[in-house]
């Protein structure tokens, strides 16, 4: 299997915008949607942090190719998964709000958000930008910073 498939880092960066984009649609108003973004921002803020301190290598740099992306300081920024980080805060986000409001379809909606994240993370593998451990981290790491921004978070 190849460590740099442009197809599925495309394909993760589509699904995640369907993630973001479903779960801002779904969210139903103004004050759901700051929250959301709250969320996500947080959840960036986390992760960067995060990877500074960790400086994980990307999967390419255990490759015969190492020296030619070696000079790349994003490639020693591996743990833990931003991307799959941010699907998981929308989707843990929208589930706190959407089980607190009684949102309509929530059910079918949280299924989806969370089918979406487990797709963006699986990608994200595929695409040899990241190790499954990266993306169990930036999943746990999303939750917990999805979950504790709805709860702080005052909404309608």
């Amino acid at each position: 299997m190849r460590l740099d498939s442009r197809g599925a880092g495309t394909a993760s960066n589509v699904v995640l915008a369907g993630v973001v984009g479903g779960g801002l649609l779904a969210s139903r108003g103004r004050g759901n949607v700051a929250m959301m973004v709250n969320a996500v921002a947080f959840t960036q803020l986390t992760t960067e942090w995060t990877k500074a301190l960790v400086h994980r290598n990307r999967p390419i740099l255990y490759t015969a190719g190492a020296s030619s992306v070696a000079g790349d300081r994003d490639n020693q920024r591996s743990f833990p998964s931003a991307h799959t980080a941010t699907a998981f805060a929308v989707a843990t986000s929208y589930a706190v709000m959407a089980q607190r409001q009684h949102l309509p379809h929530a059910t079918r909606n949280e299924i989806l958000l969370y089918a979406g994240a487990a797709g963006v993370g699986a990608l994200r593998v595929a695409a040899g930008r990241h190790f499954v451990t990266d993306v169990v981290g930036g999943a746990v790491l999303g939750t917990v910073a999805g979950w504790v921004t709805a709860k702080l978070f005052p909404t309608r």
